[in-house]
């Protein structure tokens, strides 16, 4: 199971658009995802059935060209506007990553 138990879609999306509100990055993306796997099993001996719920939020930022990425199973509030830092930690530390592409042209920076 989750260990804050799974969360109701409106609350999650309410959370995330908070996180992205209050992110002083230049861009920030937050990617979420929440999965329930499981086996079930017809043999009459054995019980092997079970469910497993996975969650993972991954919180991407742009900061003076630089990229930070963080990684975390949290929901609360204050951990994705935690999750927002560490990524702001990471691009502050990262080397300069090239600019994104121009998807009109496919080439870099259009000057």
């Amino acid at each position: 199971m989750f260990p804050d138990g799974p969360v109701v879609l409106a609350e999650m999306v309410s959370r995330l658009e908070h996180a992205l509100a209050v992110s002083p990055a230049e861009a920030t993306e937050i990617s979420w995802l929440e999965v329930r796997r499981g086996q079930e099993s017809t043999g009459k001996r054995r019980r092997d059935s079970y469910e497993l719920h996975e969650r993972s939020v991954l919180v991407r930022v742009r900061e003076s060209g630089r990229t930070g990425m963080y990684r975390t199973s949290a929901a609360t509030l204050s951990d994705l506007e935690n999750a927002v830092r560490e990524a702001l930690a990471q691009a502050r530390l990262a080397a300069p990553s090239p600019p994104p592409l121009d998807r009109r042209r496919g080439l870099g920076r259009v000057e």
